[in-house]
């Protein structure tokens, strides 16, 4: 449940963050493009794809975990 709501976060702040930054810092300021918006968005979607996948292999982790031994 934890992981979950790290992801959900994660999900929001990531993306969001990554489109601004990279568009007002990179495409803006370094490239000096009139618009930065549409390759920016390009960024916001590959991170929004790294976080998916993080999640997937956190998910798949807490499932391989082997069984508690009672004694």
């Amino acid at each position: 449940m934890f992981s979950l709501i790290w992801t959900a976060l994660g999900m929001i702040i990531v993306p969001v963050a990554g489109f601004f930054l990279s568009k007002i810092y990179i495409f803006e300021g370094l490239f000096d493009y009139d618009d930065g918006g549409f390759p920016a968005a390009f960024v916001a979607v590959f991170l929004i794809h790294v976080v998916m996948v993080g999640y997937a292999c956190v998910a798949w982790m807490e499932g391989r975990e082997p069984p508690l031994k009672q004694d």
